[in-house]
Order: C-alpha cells, then structure tokens, then sequence
C-alpha cells in the first residue's frame, strides 16, 4: 500500500504539460457548467436537482482517473462524453434557434471540454495514460 501512494505521488509531480492543460481545461468547462446551473436556478429556469449532485461526482472520478490514475479507458470515455455533448448540442441548436441566447455557459463549457479533449491527443498525454496500463499487465 505505502508503495503504491508513493508512486501515485512521483506521477503527480511528472505529470506531461498536456495533462496540466487538460485539467486547466477540465476544470473551467466545470466551472462553466456549474455557473450555468446557478443562473438558471436563480433565474427561475428549470433546474436538475439531484443530478447536479451527480454531474459532480462523475466530473471529479473523471479527472481523478485521467490526471492522477492515468486510466487510458477513463481518457477515451472522457472524449466519447464530449463527443456526445457536441452532438446534442448541435441538435439542440437545429431545434431552437435562441439555444445559445439562453444558455451561452454551455457553450462556454461545451468549448472547454472539447479544448480539454484535445489535449488528451497529444503524445505525452497517449504516452502517459498507456504507461499506466502498461503497470497494470505487468
């Protein structure tokens, strides 16, 4: 157990410049998304509750399986989500041409993500997720 806490602790100390950005990136799109919610609540908008609850609990295992695990999976099922965020919101936009009036945060945050997704392309961020995986088979 000790020595798998000190490892964890030299990973985080030589973490690849991509991975920073990333979570730089990450973490805006959150704050993005959670100020969206806050002006909708105050505003009188419909609000999601009990999922904000949850928005937040899989965005903090998210980052922590990327950025400190360095979880390979956790990078590709961070890409597919903002993939899909992207997707939806196009089509929301085709539906209701005020879509960004009404909600320009998402568009911040949806912009943040796929800016964060990218930085998980870059070489040291593949290389540091796939040294991961390489610890695991050995």
């Amino acid at each position: 157990m000790t020595k798998n806490v000190g490892i964890e602790q030299m990973m985080l100390k030589n973490r690849p410049q991509s991975i920073i950005w990333f979570e730089r990136a990450f973490w805006f799109s959150f704050a993005a998304v959670l100020f969206d919610e806050v002006v909708a609540l105050f505003s009188g908008g419909p609000t999601l509750g009990l999922s904000i609850f949850f928005e937040i609990a899989i965005t903090v295992l998210l980052w922590h399986l990327i950025a400190v695990k360095a979880k390979d999976w956790a990078r590709w099922l961070y890409i597919v989500l903002t993939t899909l965020s992207v997707v939806m919101t196009i089509l929301a936009m085709i539906q209701d041409k005020s879509f960004f009036v009404h909600t320009p945060w998402s568009f911040v945050s949806i912009l943040a993500g796929v800016i964060a997704a990218g930085f998980l392309f870059r070489i040291d961020a593949i290389l540091w997720c796939a040294q991961s995986d390489s610890k695991e088979q050995s």
